[in-house]
């Protein structure tokens, strides 16, 4: 944060990013695990469709706009927290991304 000489304060705020995505495992279960009578099945299966189901959920919520929600939603809540410190000019800027 910054104070310029007019009195406007210049905020830089870090680029949003998703940190996690998950499933609830004890809301989740398996419907029905059959193996059928020649084979033993794999054991690695449930892991592998839960690692699926979490990148599935992250890919929808980037395709949904999640980043630009979470943008909007910082940049509102800093806002308003400073203009509620009786700073009357409030800017907002997004960091530059890395990588």
């Amino acid at each position: 944060m910054q104070v310029l000489a007019d009195g406007s304060v210049v905020m830089i705020l870090p680029e949003p990013e998703i940190f996690i995505s998950a499933l609830y495992n004890e809301k989740t279960f398996v419907y029905d695990r059959d193996i059928g009578f020649f084979t033993k099945g794999d054991i690695h299966l449930e892991s592998a469709a839960r690692a699926a189901a979490e990148e599935e959920i992250e890919k929808a919520a980037l395709e949904d706009g999640i980043l630009d929600l979470a943008r909007r939603n910082a940049e509102s809540t800093i806002t308003q927290l400073l203009l509620s410190l009786n700073l009357e000019n409030v800017i907002i800027v997004q960091a530059t991304p890395s990588g």
